[in-house]
């Protein structure tokens, strides 16, 4: 997972990432490219932070605005406010001195959108030639994720959402609802694995991960430990390959077989406690092999998942 995907995980940095309000100018259709660190694909669009370009990591998981390493938000302009903490870190494991301080930019840009007066979480991640953007924004921008086309629509109109929905059925697409859970602060849908159904968030910066006691739960063979599973915190936890190829129902719809992904203590990572009822909180995280095997749309704005039939 590493650390960056979790703020991915469950860790939230700073406060959680109520709307902003309408300050977004024009859609546009923004590009994207998908790299790989730390075992986990992320979607990775140019953004510019007072006119200052940076390549951003769009993370669906993340509960903040967006969020800039100290030296890159010094460089952007960006007024560091009260609210200094302990968080992030500069490399796997190791908490960083420098911590999490909130600040301001005037302008945050993606395509023709803008942002006006933005929070930004400043803080230090393993990886230093790329930022984040996090629900905040992805909620404000009313953001979609084409993943079969490697494309977003960034403050689309109501027209340009109904065209992409048109043209997705057209193309045999599935639309599944997905809900908003305001405390953890991402988007979910429930999913039936082996007969057991749990909640995942749709994620669009980590791997598909199923967490531990519902993998346990479900029978599912643990392959490789991959070393990977050093959350934002400093905690480290096993992470294990998800090697035997698995099918998801959600709703009425059954995913093909999907091999890939991992399994991991979701909460260790992000040093939270775990929810006795395992219905009450997160069992995994619907992203990486899942998005691309399936051809996903992610229209947050619409809270809909839209996958190939089969």
């Amino acid at each position: 997972m590493l650390a960056c995907a979790a703020l991915a995980g469950l860790a939230a940095a700073g406060t959680p990432a109520a709307s902003q309000g309408p300050k977004v100018r024009a859609s546009h259709v923004v590009p994207f490219k998908v790299i790989r660190s730390g075992g986990n694909p992320r979607p990775i669009v140019v953004a510019r932070f007072n006119g200052h370009p940076l390549r951003m990591m769009v993370h669906s998981n993340a509960s903040f605005y967006a969020q800039l390493e100290h030296a890159k938000a010094a460089a952007f302009g960006v007024v560091l406010t009260a609210g200094h903490r302990a968080f992030g870190i500069d490399r796997p494991g190791h908490v960083s001195d420098l911590g999490l301080d909130p600040g301001i930019v005037a302008t945050l840009q993606v395509g023709n959108a803008t942002v006006r007066d933005a929070r930004v979480s400043v803080f230090e991640v393993p990886q230093d030639d790329y930022g984040m953007l996090g629900i905040g924004w992805i909620r404000d921008n009313r953001v979609v994720l084409d993943f079969a086309r490697n494309q977003a629509l960034v403050a689309p109109s109501p027209a340009e959402v109904s065209a992409k929905a048109a043209a997705l059925r057209k193309a045999g697409y599935v639309a599944l609802p997905m809900q908003f859970d305001e405390k953890e602060q991402r988007y979910t849908v429930r999913a039936t694995l082996h007969g057991i159904t749990r909640t995942m968030a749709v994620t669009s910066a980590s791997e598909l991960t199923v967490d531990l006691p519902w993998a346990e739960a479900a029978k599912l063979p643990l392959g490789k430990d991959t070393g990977e599973g050093s959350g934002p915190t400093g905690t480290h936890v096993s992470e294990y390959r998800l090697d035997a190829p698995i099918r998801l129902q959600i709703g009425d719809w059954t995913s093909p077989d999907i091999a890939g992904g991992s399994i991991s203590d979701i909460y260790g990572y992000a040093a939270r406690p775990r929810p006795a009822d395992p219905d009450a909180g997160i069992s995994g995280y619907l992203g990486g092999v899942f998005l691309k095997r399936t051809g996903a749309v992610i229209d947050f704005g619409s809270r809909i998942l839209y996958v190939r039939s089969r």
